[in-house]
């Protein structure tokens, strides 16, 4: 690999993750359902083609990296080309993405779309493709449930009950600035044993920009399984003592700081 094309490659495999989520004219969070006991917001559904813009804006003087950034761009999969924001008709996921669920079972689906029809016909053929198995009706889609969907530009909107004149707007516990946000409340059942048996909550969120990455996650162990998550976590919990960091560059774009109490870790 020559050094003209090694380099730009390793800016977009390293920027992939790290574009900012496209800006919308709205927040799907702010289609969140009341009282969700699931919630996921992602807005970086055109994060590879924003990178591979990027890419061959910096290094498309270089004849390798355009033909790189054009077959990427051709790239095809199940009929979409994600580096060319080509997501199939009526469709525009960079809008942003989102899916909700209450604990009757309701189910809630945001999706960036511009067409409402096309849009239904695209996730019908998209879904026959993976055995998903959705199908169109007049007010919506069929499968699973049956959901109801109307255009709310960016957006289209489905859901498996009553769908609301207006969004109602984004809960204070989502961040509308995340690249992906994911919150699950009374997780046994939703989260695989063992720790949707340990945990009560459990909420995650990835913030992206060109700068750096962040992942912060939180998660609350049920009342009666404290003692047991407290056991499993003790060779991990950091202990008392300094650090020193003087060895490590101060450009260094990334530090992962982990502690390990030897002996209950081989116990």
């Amino acid at each position: 690999m020559t050094r003209a094309l090694a380099a730009p490659l390793l800016a977009l495999l390293a920027g992939l993750i790290a574009a900012p989520p496209a800006a919308a004219a709205e927040d799907p969070a702010a289609w969140a359902l009341p009282d969700a006991t699931i919630s996921i917001v992602f807005r970086g559904a055109d994060t590879l083609a924003d990178r591979v813009d990027a890419l061959e804006a910096r290094y498309g003087e270089a004849p390798a990296v355009k033909q790189a950034a054009d077959a990427l761009r051709a790239w095809t999969h199940q009929g979409i080309r994600p580096a060319a924001r080509a997501w199939g008709d009526g469709l525009r996921p960079g809008a942003g993405l989102a899916a909700f669920a209450d604990a009757d079972r309701r189910v809630r689906l945001v999706i960036g779309a511009d067409d409402l029809d096309t849009a239904k016909a695209t996730l019908a053929q998209l879904s026959a493709q993976l055995g998903a198995g959705l199908t169109v009706t007049p007010d919506g889609l069929a499968g699973p449930m049956k959901l109801t969907c109307r255009l709310a530009a960016p957006f289209m909107v489905c859901d498996s009950g009553a769908l609301p004149d207006a969004p109602p707007g984004r809960p204070d516990d989502l961040p509308a600035d995340t690249w992906l946000s994911v919150r699950v409340s009374d997780t046994a059942g939703l989260v695989p044993p063992p720790i949707g048996d340990l945990l009560d909550t459990l909420a995650v969120d990835i913030t992206a920009t060109p700068d750096h990455v962040r992942v912060r996650a939180d998660a609350r162990a049920r009342e009666d399984a404290r003692a047991q998550l407290g056991a499993m976590l003790a060779p991990v919990r950091p202990t008392d003592g300094d650090v020193d960091l003087a060895t490590i560059h101060p450009r260094t774009p990334a530090l992962l700081r982990l502690s390990l109490d030897s002996a209950p870790l081989i116990q």
